[in-house]
């Protein structure tokens, strides 16, 4: 018998808020979307930003660019069939951007906003080289 296959280790990303979630990499699509909501409805009170009201609450962002970081959305309508987190190009270690968008997503621009944490160390060069 082979061994069984590791978890993914995903990382999603809004503004300052970082969640980690250990998937199967034959996880639907839609169960990293059920996993989220599950996991920001139940921590609301330890998050700076507010609770989905529903699944189609969430917005999620595939990398496009790394240099600066921006993200395309990971639009599940578009996608065939039942569609698994490899599938669509998800990784052991990948980076996601996601949004809570009220009413589904009317009045949303389609950007995802992430703050990357400074490395203190830049941060130290970076003001001592302005004094």
């Amino acid at each position: 018998m082979p061994p069984p296959t590791p978890p993914l280790t995903i990382t999603l990303k809004s503004h300052t808020t970082t969640v980690y979630l250990l998937l199967p990499p034959t996880t639907p699509l839609q169960a990293l979307f059920e996993a989220l909501f599950e996991t920001l409805t139940s921590s609301t009170q330890h998050l700076p930003l507010p609770a989905p009201a529903s699944i189609a609450s969430l917005k999620l962002g595939l990398p496009r660019d790394t240099t600066p970081p921006t993200f395309q959305l990971l639009d599940e309508s578009s996608l065939k069939g039942k569609p698994t987190l490899t599938s669509v190009g998800i990784r052991d270690g990948s980076v996601l951007a996601f949004e809570v968008v009220d009413g589904g997503g009317d009045g949303w621009d389609g950007e995802f906003t992430v703050v990357w944490a400074a490395d203190d160390e830049e941060m130290s060069q970076s003001q001592s080289q302005g004094v």
